[in-house]
């Protein structure tokens, strides 16, 4: 048992280590599993990991909608080098990414990712979120060359265009309070405005597997990630109406069978000590 116990502290601490480790990576220096510590001079931007990334290529159809039928999916394999800056409350993170080798239908040559993170949100002054992202991609389609201009592909800011309406989870903005770091398991970036988009024109989806992002404001000395808030709730809507329904339905069953056994038969007649009931056997 105490060898047992040794063991495993053993690999609790092994775990830590690395974890330290990686959060002080050099600028730009990519791991196996995507971990980046983006900073500028001495100035802790923010921390960025993920186990995967995918650009899936898609085309808008004569509705304004995108048309997934017909999708290409290429994994960025490639290398990738990130690099970011200060202006303000702003945080410019710009990931490079070459070497796509792909020898399928599609490919991806050369990438380009710009991520600009606001520290500051009008009434939710104590959270940050994404302000915008662009991706500009050369690939091949078919073995012939082709270029995807600057595309817009942050999401949705939330239920509607008001601050007050700014939501943190999956297809909407990416989000969190300040001191949480954002997680998510399928990360989506997508542009979300379809009215200057003619039919036919090439779109890009880009997903980030397993990522989790961690801004830091200037001046920051703890470099690491916060506790984590996920773009999947706990309990989603989906469950909470499911659970509420169900309450509903229950409370109402209940209050049902209580009003039948709170129902008295006539017990006028039923006092045994009372006179006995007399029944005239007279025409």
């Amino acid at each position: 048992m105490k060898q047992l116990l040794l063991i495993c502290s053993i690999f609790v601490s092994y775990t830590v280590a690395q974890q330290h480790i990686q959060q002080y990576l050099p600028t730009g220096v990519e791991k196996s599993n995507g971990a980046f510590n983006i900073t500028n001079g001495g100035d802790f931007l923010a921390l960025l990991q993920y186990s995967g990334a995918t650009i899936e290529l898609v085309e808008v159809d004569k509705n304004g909608k995108i048309d997934h039928s017909k999708k290409l999916i290429e994994n960025l394999t490639g290398k990738m080098e990130v690099s970011g800056t200060r202006n303000g409350d702003k945080i410019n993170i710009v990931m490079n990414y070459t070497g796509g080798n792909s020898k399928g239908s599609f490919s991806v040559k050369d990438a380009k990712i710009s991520l600009e993170i606001s520290t500051t949100v009008p009434i939710f002054s104590d959270y940050w979120r994404l302000s915008k992202a662009n991706l500009v991609m050369n690939y091949s389609l078919e073995g012939a060359a082709a270029t995807l201009p600057t595309l817009d592909i942050l999401p949705r800011f939330g239920y509607s265009s008001q601050p007050a309406d700014m939501q943190c989870g999956t297809g909407f903005s990416m989000c969190a309070p300040r001191l949480l770091s954002w997680t998510c398991g399928n990360n989506v970036l997508q542009k979300v405005n379809m009215t200057d988009v003619t039919a036919g024109t090439k779109l890009a989806i880009l997903s980030f597997q397993d990522m989790a992002l961690q801004p830091f404001e200037k001046g920051a000395q703890k470099i690491r990630y916060g506790a984590n808030w996920d773009c999947d709730p706990l309990i989603p809507i989906s469950l909470w109406s499911s659970v509420l329904i169900t309450l509903g339905l229950a409370s109402i069953v209940v209050w049902s069978l209580s009003m039948v056994g709170a129902i008295l038969g006539p017990s006028k007649f039923d006092d045994p000590k009372g006179p006995a009931l007399m029944i005239a056997q007279t025409d």
